[in-house]
């Protein structure tokens, strides 16, 4: 597998997911603010690519432990794995961080991408670990944080341009049975049919690529994976809003 990098996420495919996953976090914050930038490819399964949103670091990351699902960037973001989700082909653009005009945001982009580079190994991993937890059913704290990979890769298949959750019902899957039984709880609830979203903040290259609220006390430093170094330079990733 090739070297994690960063990407976008077409607006069409997060929009489409949404209805079942609301962990998922906005393309956008604000108006005019830069898209959202995801990292990938954390995890290939079931001829699946998996993406995980990068965040901000902000002043409650500073006291949060590092656990399965939450991987810090220094103080420059944080990696969500728990909101990882499959993208099919044509719907993630590589970011060519050359390209980026603001020469300050450029310089960072560069500097996430090289610790992140460090970590590849470790995210991974974890990406992997995660995932088997969840799908195999665990109960704990960190897979109630997850959303439902399964339901996703589901929709991820269904997926054509244009596609909405509510007209899966053609493919032998009613709107009824996605937006609502096999949704994954928010904060313990239905989130009424998935219609409302839970998460405050918000959530790749047309074709194959080439070459960012959480309760913080229910964080627990339950997976300690030792990442390997990888100091060889490269393409630097993205930074998340």
């Amino acid at each position: 597998m090739s070297h994690i990098k960063f990407y976008h996420i077409t607006e069409a495919y997060v929009e489409y997911l949404r209805p079942c996953a609301p962990h998922l976090f906005y393309n956008r914050q604000e108006e005019g603010r830069r898209r959202r930038k995801y990292i990938g490819i954390v995890l290939h399964i079931h001829h699946m690519d998996y993406f995980a949103p990068l965040s901000s670091f902000k002043e409650k990351h500073a006291a949060m432990r590092e656990s399965l699902d939450l991987i810090k960037v220094k103080n420059y973001a944080v990696i969500n794995l728990n909101n990882m989700f499959p993208v099919p082909e044509g719907q993630y653009e590589y970011v060519d961080i050359a390209r980026e005009e603001d020469d300050k945001y450029r310089d960072l982009l560069r500097a996430e991408y090289r610790y992140i580079k460090k970590m590849e190994d470790k995210i991974r991993r974890s990406a992997s670990l995660l995932y088997r937890k969840k799908v195999e059913g665990k109960k704990c704290a960190v897979t109630e944080r997850c959303i439902d990979f399964r339901k996703l890769e589901e929709l991820c298949r269904r997926y054509r341009p244009g596609l909405s959750t509510e007209k899966t019902s053609q493919d032998g899957m009613s709107p009824a049975s996605v937006r609502e039984d096999n949704c994954p709880p928010v904060h313990g609830k239905r989130n009424n049919g998935c219609d409302q979203l839970c998460c405050p903040e918000g959530v790749p290259y047309a074709g194959r690529a080439h070459q960012p609220a959480q309760n913080e006390s229910s964080r627990k430093d339950d997976h300690n994976v030792a990442a390997k170094g990888d100091d060889e330079g490269g393409e630097p990733l993205s930074y998340t809003l």
